[in-house]
């Protein structure tokens, strides 16, 4: 969550994305232009959103990179998913300070009341 000065506050969803040919972008979502990179457990994953597999009969022997990109679009789907939850986060961690913050203003009477009234 960003703060102004004024105490205003608003939710920045963006995050930055690595594309393979090494530019950087920033947007709340996955890019859907360009590949994209992933730096998970000490390695960069390459993600690509659509691949088509090459021409061939039904009866072709699967090879090796075949099945690379099938894994190269699942990474890309999982690093979709991967920003949807940690928005999600984000956005349940804000919503949950501000109730907390609209009990506190709710309940802050009552307690001085209450405070109030044992004193008197």
């Amino acid at each position: 969550m960003l703060c102004t000065t004024k105490g205003k506050c608003s939710t920045n969803l963006a995050k930055v994305w690595h594309l393979t040919d090494g530019a950087s972008m920033v947007s709340a979502h996955t890019p859907t232009h360009k590949s994209i990179k992933i730096f998970a457990k000490e390695k960069t994953v390459k993600t690509f959103l659509y691949k088509s597999g090459r021409q061939r009969m039904d009866t072709d022997i699967v090879q090796l990179g075949d099945i690379e990109k099938v894994h190269e679009q699942a990474n890309y789907t999982n690093a979709i998913l991967n920003t949807t939850a940690e928005q999600l986060n984000q956005l349940n961690a804000e919503t949950a300070n501000k109730d907390m913050e609209a009990l506190v203003q709710n309940l802050l009477p009552l307690h001085n009341a209450f405070q109030n009234h044992l004193s008197n």
